[in-house]
């Protein structure tokens, strides 16, 4: 049986070099999201004074951050770099599952230049159902490989989760969609 620990220390160290360059990377955070933090912070409400049309979970989340640190970019960015490094070991983990594990190193060495130089310093309200749609995603596959429900539960939570950031994850039912219509009229199973 093969040691676990290279694997695990090469997570760490990719994920480590890449919190590192979010870190030295420019932040950008967006008014729409920076607003109503302050508002629900300061204001001590979060309705009355903005209408907002996201759910108020990332909200509130960094406004929680917010009071513990008192600094709200501090907050926003701890909050930021938490769902990218979670994105991070998700996608490792699902590559060294599915493929191997060289995969799963030449996948995030791919996926981390990528993801700083398309914004991933940035926070919004689409990087933070990420890995929701993830989850939901590596559970429906399964529940479509062996039909257990159990699965097909996990990744109905999951979604529902990742609805209380941003409603546009309902997209991924398209893929669903699609995805069964496909297996139903080929009559393959999902490999």
């Amino acid at each position: 049986m093969e040691s676990k620990a290279p694997k695990i220390i090469t997570l760490l160290v990719l994920v480590s070099v890449h919190a590192l360059w979010l870190l030295n990377a420019k932040s950008y955070v967006t008014p729409e999201l920076i607003f109503p933090v302050w508002l629900l912070t300061n204001a001590q409400t979060y309705v009355s004074e903005i209408n907002s049309f996201y759910p108020p979970t990332l909200f509130y989340i960094i406004s929680i951050l917010n009071k513990l640190t008192n600094d709200l970019l501090l907050s926003a960015n701890l909050v930021q770099i938490s769902i990218v490094l979670i994105i991070d070991s998700m996608l490792f983990y699902y590559l060294n599952k599915k493929f191997t594990f060289k995969f799963a190193v030449i996948g995030a060495f791919f996926y981390i230049p990528l993801q700083v130089f398309f914004r991933g310093n940035y926070l919004w309200f689409d990087i933070a159902t990420i890995p929701f749609l993830a989850a939901s995603f590596f559970y429906f596959e399964r529940y479509i490989k062996n039909l257990e429900s159990k699965n097909l539960l996990i990744s109905s939570i999951s979604l529902s989760l990742g609805y209380l950031f941003k409603v546009t994850v309902f997209w991924i039912y398209i893929l669903y969609f699609f995805w069964l219509v496909y297996l139903n009229f080929t009559g393959k199973k999902s490999k």
